[in-house]
């Protein structure tokens, strides 16, 4: 079994900047020397000459680097688990239970033959998958042979990363989770691999790493793409998808357009959006907040606009009405009034032209 203890780097080994404003696309050093040791980590660091020999370990690592560090340490020492693990994985052993993965008709059975393989491996981490109506949640996180430790939960979020990029290349998809729940063991300061990839929910809470799915992409064909070519494209599709990766901002203003797209289908109350986003009424209230914005406000401007735009056609008005989710014209014409300070007779007089009827 790998080393349990979790590592610092002390300050004559690493620079010293804050790591506050760290960015997406890296990670702290201690993120390395946690996942590696500090020898192994200057050893990898010094043979990809990332630093000079016997030179400072810089404060952040991008996530490319760190991907390319663990591939020359599967090279050198012939372990996919990289001593974290309760047993060493010869190089390969993943890509044999992704190749069993890949046969499989569909994601839902797919991530089924997932859970079921690990086992074999005994390499001490425990899976679990839960598919409902939806979505499905799959679980990767240390069994009770694997001590709880910094280094076990870096490199559970490294290989997850891992076989998201499989999940990518066999469906053919660019990514597949809608949310990742990322451990709260680990500093979120130190930033994470998985965090930050375009229209994933991010959220820090237990220990191990969950994903959820949308229920629509559980019927997604498997297979798409050869998995004996996966060992010589992993590294391509991982850095598709880490170009892929949006600023916190770019994340924000998808998330509005995602519940702007649900609000104009219909009326949706919070829970109604919460439950579509696969995300927590919480969680839905602060986003809106973060963008600018709140569940009634928006759901008021969709509205308005969608008011409008059936007011500037012919439509019978007690057919806007029931459109509009209202029960009589009594109701529409209210609503009316309130957000456009008129009734939707007058507005349609002085807004539309003249030669359409109102009703």
């Amino acid at each position: 079994m790998g080393s349990t203890h979790t590592t610092q780097t002390s300050e004559d080994e690493a620079n010293t900047q804050p790591l506050d404003d760290i960015g997406i696309e890296f990670v702290s050093n201690n993120y390395v020397v946690d996942l590696f040791g500090l020898a192994r980590a200057r050893e990898l660091l010094e043979a990809a000459e990332i630093i000079e020999p016997n030179g400072p370990i810089p404060s952040i690592i991008s996530k490319a680097d760190v991907w390319q560090l663990c591939l020359d340490n599967i090279s050198l020492y012939d372990d996919e688990g990289h001593g974290a693990l309760a047993r060493k994985l010869p190089k390969s052993s993943w890509s044999m239970i992704f190749s069993s993965v890949s046969q499989m008709p569909n994601l839902a059975s797919g991530l089924r033959k997932f859970v079921e393989l690990v086992p074999i491996l005994q390499s001490g981490l425990k899976t679990t998958v839960k598919i409902d109506l939806n979505g499905a949640k799959l679980t990767i996180a240390a069994g009770e042979e694997l001590e709880a430790s910094a280094r076990v939960d870096r490199y559970i979020e490294l290989f997850t990363f891992y076989f998201q990029c499989f999940l990518a290349w066999t469906t053919n998809r660019s990514w597949l989770p809608i949310s990742t729940r990322l451990s709260q063991k680990l500093e979120s300061k130190d930033g994470s691999m998985l965090a930050g990839v375009h229209g994933c929910e991010y959220t820090r809470d237990g220990s191990g790493i969950t994903f959820t799915y949308h229920s629509s992409d559980l019927t997604l064909p498997l297979g798409q793409r050869r998995s004996d070519r996966w060992a010589m494209n992993e590294t391509v599709v991982f850095r598709e998808i880490l170009t892929g990766i949006a600023p916190i901002e770019m994340q924000e203003n998808l998330f509005l357009e995602k519940v702007k797209a649900l609000l104009q289908r219909g009326p949706h109350t919070q829970g109604d959006l919460a439950t579509a986003l696969f995300v927590s009424i919480p969680t839905l209230q602060r986003r809106l907040s973060r963008a600018g914005t709140n569940y009634r406000q928006l759901s008021s401007e969709i509205r308005i606009d969608r008011l409008t735009l059936l007011l500037s056609t012919s439509m019978n008005l007690d057919d806007i009405a029931s459109e509009m989710g209202f029960s009589d014209r009594r109701s529409l014409t209210r609503a009316c009034h309130q957000w456009l300070g008129t009734t939707p007779s007058a507005y349609r007089k002085f807004r539309r032209p003249v030669d359409v009827s109102a009703n």
